[in-house]
């Protein structure tokens, strides 16, 4: 372990050796109900009746500290985050040099990087100089944390209840989902979870006036299409109902991406005129990229939507999109000029109520076509 990394990896460290001492006390919890016995509700509080109080205390304890250990790495994600989104727009290489205050050049100690308990306990200005350093930071890495721990209470421990087409894990919660791990449950949730960072972060991007750039579109494009090839199961509503399989899944991968961006691309040809919005940023350095047109970032975002969640759901999401940045007034305006964030916040919400929104869909479909 270097110096560099030193803090943060011993903060992640310290809640990994928790969890693998809490594990080892659920080791002996039963795999199953004794005398084949059915859990009588879908979650692991409800058969507390097979443990002992101990592992009762001890389950608990374990949810905790995996909640704990999602939250952090959902923090250290959202502190990377902040690196790209401040340094691509600018044509900076995100991995080299180590962030260093803008002022004074000193490079950010290993000590003072540890996401949000750095900011705070420099109380928000630069070691050396004493310049003011913005809440933004804090926020987003707490933003990304939490995106990580709601996403892994609703899609993960839940056994997949918000998702369409699957049922979800009879036995779920930290034991029978991580413990006895469901590989299955843990693609899906990371796929989502990419999909969601990625929009965020344009959205970041967007915020500061600028387009995406070309390799965060691609980086995010290339990842989702060699993630469907080795998991088709992570492509949960295929492009024509079949079962998912390598090439299927693949192939309805490109399909949901050119058709969605295809929808939003002709909705905001046909019916949104006039120029871009000035952009928010004052940079005028070289390096920058030119102001962000909110027509093309909702085409983006909507092929992105489509290529992992399928031409069914980024096409929808593009038409929901649309409708809300074509309100007239100042709202209209507002939510145009963030345009990405605006797509952005419409598929967290999607994912989390996917299940119950596409049982809607399919029975209303079902209620139309049978209509004289």
């Amino acid at each position: 372990m270097t110096p560099r990394h030193s803090a943060r990896q011993r903060c992640l460290l310290v809640i990994a050796a928790l969890f693998v001492f809490l594990s080892g006390h659920v080791a002996s919890l039963p795999a199953q109900e004794p005398n084949g016995l059915k859990p009588r509700s879908s979650t692991y509080r409800d058969i507390d009746y097979s443990m002992t109080p101990e592992e009762q205390r001890t389950v608990f304890t374990l949810g905790a500290v995996t909640s704990l250990w999602f939250l952090a790495i959902g923090c250290c994600v959202g502190s990377f985050l902040n690196v790209v989104v401040y340094r691509l727009p600018l044509g900076l290489p995100v991995g080299l040099p180590r962030s260093r205050c803008p002022k004074c050049q000193n490079a950010i100690e290993p000590r003072d990087n540890v996401p949000i308990i750095g900011w705070l306990r420099l109380r928000g200005r630069c070691r050396s100089c004493q310049l003011p350093i913005s809440a933004r930071y804090p926020l987003i890495e707490a933003a990304i944390g939490g995106l990580f721990l709601a996403l892994l209470h609703r899609e993960l421990l839940s056994g997949g209840a918000n998702l369409p087409v699957r049922d979800p894990n009879t036995y779920n919660g930290v034991v029978w989902i991580l413990w006895y791990t469901k590989w299955d449950l843990v693609g899906i949730y990371l796929f989502h979870l990419l999909l969601l960072v990625v929009l965020w972060g344009a959205a970041l991007i967007e915020h500061d006036g600028f387009p995406w750039p070309t390799g965060m579109v691609g980086f995010a494009a290339g990842v989702g299409l060699i993630m469907l090839a080795c998991w088709p199961h992570l492509y949960l509503v295929s492009a024509w109902g079949t079962q998912a399989s390598h090439w299927t899944s693949l192939v309805s991968g490109g399909i949901g991406a050119v058709t969605s961006g295809l929808i939003a691309g002709a909705l905001t040809k046909c019916f949104w005129k006039g120029p871009a919005p000035e952009p928010l940023s004052t940079d005028t350095s070289p390096a920058a990229l030119p102001p962000a047109d909110p027509r093309n970032q909702l085409t983006l975002s909507a092929s992105l939507a489509g290529l992992f969640l399928g031409w069914q759901t980024g096409g929808a999401l593009a038409v929901i999109a649309f409708l809300c940045l074509s309100l007239p007034g100042g709202i209209g305006h507002r939510m145009r000029r963030h345009a990405v964030a605006c797509f952005a916040g419409l598929t967290t919400v999607m994912i989390f109520v996917w299940r119950p929104a596409y049982a809607a869909w399919t029975s209303a479909g079902s209620f139309l076509s049978v209509q004289p």
